[in-house]
């Protein structure tokens, strides 16, 4: 966890979960970025392994629902980066919310709901070998 102090003009929250690599789970990863312009935030499990289909629908399965209920409160923030979007799931939420009740209420609840995902799979995470895993990519 990381928290960036500069001022009225700049914060960042940066909450990452690395896994231990004995175990195929994703990053669990959220930011909270305050600028003069507003808010910049993301929440998502990002993958440990890029392309592979089957590995993606295997995490993103656990959030779907989850990203689904709370888009509608926290819309797609804009444009992002090409090149960092195969990092993330289908299911990342990326929004720029105008109010700070958002953040409190709706943000809040989806990092809520997120993280027991994240936990539940965490909870199941079956130990692995490197040599198995990187024969099945």
């Amino acid at each position: 966890m990381a928290h960036v102090q500069g001022g009225s003009r700049l914060q960042v929250l940066n909450f990452v979960i690395f896994p231990h690599l004995n175990f195929d789970l994703p990053f669990f990863g959220a930011d909270l970025v305050t600028l003069p312009g507003g808010l910049l935030i993301t929440l998502d499990m990002q993958f440990l392994f890029g392309g592979d289909a089957h590995y993606q629908a295997k995490y993103t399965g656990a959030i779907k629902q989850i990203f689904q209920g709370h888009q509608p409160h926290l819309p797609w923030g804009g444009d992002f980066p090409e090149e960092p979007k195969q990092f993330f799931s289908p299911a990342f939420l990326w929004t720029r919310p105008k109010e700070t009740e958002v953040v409190e209420t709706r943000l809040f609840a989806a990092f809520k709901d997120y993280l027991a995902a994240y936990s539940d799979l965490v909870d199941r995470a079956e130990q692995m070998t490197w040599g198995a895993k990187l024969d099945s990519i």
